[in-house]
């Protein structure tokens, strides 16, 4: 079960993104890279969809599924949502675009059920979160908040995992004390709050039923699990995006199968 967490309090960062994605272990994936030269961002190799992802001019989404009873196959993948944002030929504003996406999908009732966070470094920062499981576009800083975040379910209904991950990264921040932290020291310390678990490795699972353990609540880190009747399941990928003050965005992925980190570096093009 996914999780991104953000803030905009880390000194010396307009903004930080740090995102597990849970997965099944053998879906096909491709790592993060350019694509077109205009956008980096990793891929689903089963839908050709993405979950992250990042332009050069600086517009941004990660999308999250819904938790919901029982299985959904949709006419439109998930992933492809993000996919459009990402390459968005006419440069639309936020709203207009996700006008647009309702019109393509049926008012997203074609889609499943998902969470999505959209933003344009290129504006301000500008962000928000919306969802086709509930109505409206959540600004999620507008009451500052120092730190926010977002797993299968409503923003505005948070499992366990989402406000401890909040507490960590807001802790981190504190501690920070004002100070622009090492990026070695900032990238090891994000790391370690997306590895936070509180369950163990090889337990039995059913986390797609809707009726299953509610430990991936909880834990924010999923260690690989088992499940008799069909594929392993857990963590995947850990990515950052961090956006410095000047405007640079370093990505930094972790593949956990091979616990390798992959980061690359770019200036917004204004």
């Amino acid at each position: 079960m996914c999780i991104l967490l953000c803030t905009k309090s880390i000194p010396g960062y307009k903004l930080v993104l740090a995102s597990n994605r849970d997965e099944f272990l053998s879906r096909p994936t491709a790592r993060a890279q350019f694509v077109d030269d205009k956008v980096l961002m990793p891929r689903d190799l089963v839908r050709n969809g993405t979950w992250i992802g990042i332009t050069r001019k600086g517009r941004f989404c990660v999308l999250v599924n819904y938790r919901e009873s029982g299985p959904f196959s949709g006419l439109v993948s998930r992933g492809a949502i993000p996919v459009d944002f990402l390459f968005n030929e006419n440069n639309d504003d936020i709203v207009t675009w996700i006008e647009g996406e309702k019109k393509k999908t049926n008012n997203f009732k074609d889609v499943g059920g998902f969470s999505l966070i959209v933003g344009d470094l290129s504006k301000d920062t500008n962000m928000f979160i919306f969802s086709n499981r509930h109505e409206g576009l959540y600004d999620p800083f507008k009451d500052g908040r120092k730190s926010v975040g977002l797993s299968n379910s409503a923003v505005m209904n948070p499992w366990p995992k989402v406000k401890l991950g909040e507490k960590l990264l807001t802790d981190y921040a504190d501690k920070c004390n004002g100070v622009v932290p090492d990026e070695n020291e900032l990238i090891n310390a994000l790391i370690d709050i997306l590895s936070h678990q509180t369950i163990e490795g090889g337990e039995l699972y059913s986390v797609l039923d809707g009726n299953g353990s509610n430990t991936v609540q909880e834990t924010i880190f999923v260690p690989a699990l088992v499940n008799e009747n069909g594929p392993g399941y857990g963590t995947r990928t850990q990515t950052l995006v961090m956006v410095t003050d000047e405007d640079e965005i370093i990505y930094v992925e972790r593949d956990i199968d091979l616990n390798e980190r992959q980061i690359q570096r770019f200036f917004i093009e204004k």
